[in-house]
């Protein structure tokens, strides 16, 4: 059997409204985008409009299909290209920014107080904690200290009613304490033993860092300088001294708060190139 022709019910065949009557020229302006005046506001009138505005809907659509597999067919090629080339250029930018990104850190710490490194092609702005964060290490046996020793007020601000402790609110009442007997504070040329503060030292100081009390070093055969070895700190959560005299520690040593831990933000460093 041929092709069979299948006519269109009368009802489904129609022109099109009076501002179609020219198709040529109606096709021209369509797909240039620009359709003529007396069409704004167009609604098919009756069934015969409407299937031919379905038809100029389904020819719009399959060349909007076109133009979209066209442009893919174009862009994949320069896809591929900014790929290939940025697969190149990464070995290199990952050396030199990692490289960048260390040296920015050993100078932040042989120069606590400069917190931008510059050079003539860019600089390296670097941040360094000033104090812990305290931190939730163990929920359960926050919730069970903060039941033995929170006031209700308190409690209900930093334990959720599903029982989970709210870091925010327990910074509030909490503090840190270095661990004694292994750590000093290194205040500029000053060394204050583990043990001892910052007010009890000789002169008006302030607390640059924490620094290990260990007396190794580690020899730089390049620059021939005795480098100080990472720092490794450790803190204790207690709380802070208005709510440990309410809690009834004024005349006796604070326990650490279970659970908690304090942690120094790491030193970083983001190099920044003058393009």
């Amino acid at each position: 059997m041929g092709d069979e022709v299948v006519l269109l019910p009368a009802a489904f065949s129609g022109d099109g409204p009076a501002w179609a009557s020219d198709a040529e020229e109606l096709d021209t302006a369509i797909f240039a985008g620009q359709l003529p005046e007396a069409s704004e506001g167009y609604q098919p009138a009756d069934l015969g409009e409407a299937e031919w505005a379905m038809r100029m809907l389904a020819r719009l659509k399959a060349r909007e299909l076109e133009v979209r597999a066209q442009a893919e067919a174009w862009a994949r090629p320069i896809l591929e290209w900014e790929q290939g080339e940025l697969a190149r250029l990464a070995p290199g930018l990952d050396l030199f920014g990692k490289a960048l990104e260390q040296f920015g850190i050993e100078e932040r710490r042989r120069r606590p107080r400069e917190a931008t490194v510059r050079l003539p092609s860019g600089q390296i702005p670097t941040t360094m904690a000033k104090k812990p964060t305290i931190k939730v290490a163990d929920e359960e046996a926050v919730i069970a200290w903060a039941l033995e020793n929170l006031s209700g007020e308190e409690f209900d601000r930093c334990i959720k009613t599903v029982q989970r402790p709210l870091e925010l609110e327990l910074r509030r009442i909490l503090t840190t304490r270095e661990v004694p007997g292994r750590f000093c504070v290194q205040c500029g040329e000053l060394l204050i033993p583990a043990g001892e503060t910052a007010e009890s030292a000789p002169g008006p100081v302030g607390i640059d860092r924490l620094h290990h009390a260990s007396e190794d070093t580690n020899y730089d055969e390049g620059t021939g300088v005795d480098h100080e070895p990472e720092p490794e700190i450790v803190f204790e959560v207690i709380l802070d001294a208005d709510h440990a005299v309410a809690a009834g520690f004024l005349d006796k040593p604070q326990p650490p708060i279970p659970g908690m831990v304090a942690e120094l933000s790491p030193t970083t460093a983001r190099p920044k190139p003058q393009l």
